[in-house]
């Protein structure tokens, strides 16, 4: 039979890559998508869903300097930072 991998690609020996194989095909549902499960970000706290669609904005270096300078005196990160004055400016 011709192995559906090659070892040049995937870094394994063609006895690996069916060894591989064979412990996937035994493997249940659950198995396998805990596997194939990426670890991620942790959710973030206060909202109901655990959801946190990004935003990306563009930054002057002034203004960004000034957040990291607030992000040093209270201990955080600038994300942190940032998400603390969207979330006391937000329109109501």
């Amino acid at each position: 039979m011709t192995s559906p991998f090659t070892s040049e690609q995937d870094g394994l020996s063609e006895a690996e890559a069916w060894e591989l194989a064979r412990q996937v095909e035994e493997m249940g549902p659950e198995d396998v998508v805990a596997v194939l499960r990426r670890p991620g970000r942790p959710r973030l706290r206060g909202t109901e869903t655990g959801r946190s669609p990004r935003v990306t904005a563009r930054l002057p270096e002034s203004l960004l300097a000034r957040y990291r300078e607030s992000a040093r005196h209270h201990h955080t990160s600038v994300t942190e930072e940032v998400r603390r004055v969207l979330t006391e400016h937000a329109p109501r």
